[in-house]
């Protein structure tokens, strides 16, 4: 017999609440989107047997496809390459998924092993302080995000439910993490290195007789993410109006000024492609970029550092944070660039009164 009461309070055990008024366990589980219930007795270690049985019987599980955590790994990394051909993430965001499977099994030594069926959510909650003991935030939520994603492929391969996957994952939650701008930026290059930098990129790129300088130049005066570049039409450039529409960002699509120097740019870009479908033809300038800072002594450098770069000389031209942030396709009025490059305008405002004179 199904029951479907109000009074109950979750327990430990999956699946499982207590009665609050009759000291009754009933076991728990939903069918059709609705939450049924059925009473297992006051025994708590007969009741979690009984469970097992009910749900097994009420949700057909004798149907589901058995495995561990371990078989759907090659599925995730198909899944992950299937991800980057549509266009949906970048190579590198790939790479680093790849990476945060690396230290959740680092930390979850039985994690290949681990059938579906024997998961519980106290398991998720292990791993994830685990990783927490061992590994910074950052590094803890990717991992957190790989585990989301490999039991969202378990449903979709019918080995547990859409239900039971949702209260795996309850406990598996995200940790805040405080953005350091002032460590985050504290490597980037002074605008001479900068401009040392840029022509070693060039020369670089000349020899190899690629367009990767381009790519280059983009990123550093668009303040564009590399995303956004890659995804770049001739057609989202209009230089009537002065103005360029991203298609592809991380806070959705965002239109930006056409700034007079990429206005130059992309003009001469425009000549040597001849304006037919995407603007960039280069998808990465990683490996020139790397190679370049290390033989002028600098420290590494990202496509998104080149983006900072965007932000910081920004504000050493007087811009306001709520104007930067809308450039960069933020939609905040300004409140991330103020989290990210703030103590960069408190400096900058501290040498510029040095030699303030209103006598």
């Amino acid at each position: 017999m199904l029951i479907c009461m109000s009074t109950y309070s979750r327990t430990a055990v999956n699946n499982l609440d207590l009665h609050v008024e009759t000291g009754t366990y009933y076991a728990r589980c939903k069918v059709q989107g609705n939450t049924v219930r059925h009473a297992v007795g006051q025994d708590k270690d007969e009741a979690i047997k009984k469970k097992e049985v009910w749900i097994k019987k009420i949700k057909g599980e004798n149907s589901r496809i058995p495995g561990s955590l371990g078989s759907l790994v090659e599925k995730y990394i198909e899944w992950l390459v299937e991800q980057v051909t549509l266009g949906e993430i970048t190579e590198s965001t790939k790479l680093y998924k790849l990476d945060g499977l690396k230290y959740l099994r680092n930390v979850w030594p039985d994690f290949d092993l681990m059938q579906l069926s024997k998961l519980t959510k106290k398991c998720m909650r292990k791993f994830r302080v685990a990783m927490l003991a061992k590994y910074s935030k950052t590094r803890a939520n990717g991992a957190i995000t790989v585990v989301r994603e490999i039991i969202n492929l378990s449903v979709e391969n019918n080995m547990i439910s859409k239900s039971d996957a949702a209260e795996l994952l309850e406990d598996t939650k995200y940790s805040n993490v405080a953005y350091d701008g002032k460590r985050r930026l504290a490597h980037l290059p002074s605008h001479t290195d900068f401009l040392r930098l840029r022509d070693e990129v060039e020369r670089r790129c000349k020899a190899r007789g690629t367009l990767g300088f381009w790519l280059f130049c983009f990123l550093y005066l668009s303040g564009a993410r590399i995303e956004s570049a890659n995804f770049l039409h001739w057609v989202d450039v209009d230089f009537v109006k002065g103005s360029i529409y991203y298609r592809k960002a991380k806070r959705g699509p965002y239109t930006t000024p056409l700034f007079p120097e990429l206005r130059e740019l992309l003009l001469k870009l425009r000549e040597i492609t001849g304006g037919q479908d995407l603007v960039l033809p280069t998808k990465s300038i990683q490996t020139v970029l790397t190679g370049a800072c290390k033989a002028l002594g600098l420290h590494h450098l990202s496509h998104h550092d080149l983006r900072h770069l965007f932000a910081t000389r920004c504000i050493e031209n007087h811009k306001d944070f709520s104007i930067i942030g809308s450039w960069m396709g933020h939609h905040d009025n300004g409140r991330t660039c103020q989290l990210i490059y703030g103590h960069l305008r408190e400096a900058f405002g501290t040498a510029e009164a040095a030699d303030l004179k209103l006598m």
